[in-house]
C-alpha cells in the first residue's frame, strides 16, 4: 500500500484535456518542480492550482493530480500537483523552512526559497490560486473543542480578507458555494466554513498568514485567492479527495473556468 502511495504521488493522472503543456524547473536536483498548463476547449481565464507545498497534507497533491484527468470546458488551468517534492517524499511538512511561509521577502537562503521565486513566476501568470491544503481538527469560530476551535484549520475555505481594495470579493465567491457543497456531506460535523484570518488587520490573530502565497497573491498581484483545507482529522483519504475535488471545481466555476471532473 505505501508503495502505492508512493506511485500515485510521483506520476500524474492520465490526462483527458485537450492541449496540455508541462514545464519542469529544478531538473536533475531533489526538488523538481512541475507545472501542467491545461487549455480549455473555450476561452476564459486561467487559474492555477496547487497542492502538496507542506509534504504532510497528501490530499492536496491527490486533489490537484485529478485535475489533470479533468476535461476542461472553459477557460485554462496551471496545475502544480507537488510543489515541494523532498517534503511529501518525506512526509514532513517542511525539510529546512515551511515553504508556505517563504513569500514575504526573496529569500535566498535554502532550495526551498528557490521553489518559491519559481512559484511566484508561475502565479503571475494566472488570473487567481486556488490553494489545496490539509489541516489539524476542525475550523470553528468559537471554542468548542481541542479538535473545534479558531486555531484549527480543516474543513474551511480560508481567505485573508472579506474584500479587497473594493474589488476583490473573496467571501462573496465562496459564501454561495458552501450550501451546495455541504449538501454532499451527510455528517454535518465534517461540514466547511468561511476561515477569514483577516490577515490584512493589524490585530489579525494570524499574523503568519502574511508570509503565505495566498497573502502575496491577493496583495502583491492583485488577484483572488483561496485556500481549501480538508481535515487530517478525517481518515477516509478517498473521501477527502472527492470533496476537496469538487469544492475546488465549485470555486472554479466562480472564477469562470468550468470542468468536468472524473
Amino acid at each position: 500500500m505505501k508503495k502505492l502511495l508512493v506511485i500515485l504521488l510521483l506520476f500524474p493522472a492520465f490526462s483527458y484535456a485537450t492541449n496540455i503543456k508541462k514545464i519542469t524547473f529544478f531538473k536533475n536536483t531533489q526538488f523538481p518542480l512541475t507545472a501542467f498548463f491545461l487549455k480549455g476547449e473555450q476561452p476564459g481565464p486561467t487559474i492555477m492550482v496547487q497542492g502538496g507545498i507542506q509534504g504532510d497534507e497528501i490530499c492536496g497533491v491527490l486533489t490537484a493530480q485529478s485535475l489533470l484527468g479533468s476535461r476542461l470546458i472553459k477557460g485554462n488551468l496551471i496545475v502544480v500537483p507537488r510543489a515541494n517534492v523532498l517534503s511529501i517524499l518525506l512526509r514532513k511538512r517542511g525539510i529546512n523552512v515551511d515553504l508556505n511561509r517563504r513569500f514575504d521577502k526573496n529569500y535566498r537562503k535554502f532550495y526551498e526559497d528557490h521553489l518559491a521565486e519559481a512559484i511566484k513566476f508561475l502565479v503571475s501568470l494566472s488570473n487567481g490560486l486556488i490553494h489545496l491544503h490539509e489541516g489539524s481538527g476542525f475550523y470553528s469560530p468559537i471554542f468548542i473543542s481541542e479538535l473545534r476551535n479558531p486555531k484549527r484549520y480543516g474543513q474551511s475555505f480560508i481567505i485573508d480578507t472579506s474584500k479587497y481594495k473594493e474589488k476583490i470579493f473573496l467571501e462573496g465567491t465562496v459564501r454561495p458555494i458552501l450550501n451546495g457543497l455541504n449538501s454532499k456531506i451527510l455528517n454535518k460535523d465534517y461540514w466547511f466554513k468561511i476561515f477569514n484570518t483577516n490577515t490584512l488587520s493589524p490585530f489579525t490573530k494570524y499574523p503568519e498568514q502574511r508570509k503565505s502565497l495566498t497573502y502575496y497573491t491577493l496583495t502583491k498581484l492583485g488577484l483572488p485567492a483561496f485556500a481549501i483545507e480538508v481535515s487530517k482529522d478525517i481518515k477516509d483519504l478517498k473521501w477527502k479527495t472527492t470533496i476537496q475535488l469538487h469544492a475546488t471545481q465549485m470555486v472554479l466555476k466562480r472564477l469562470g473556468v468550468t470542468i468536468e471532473i472524473p
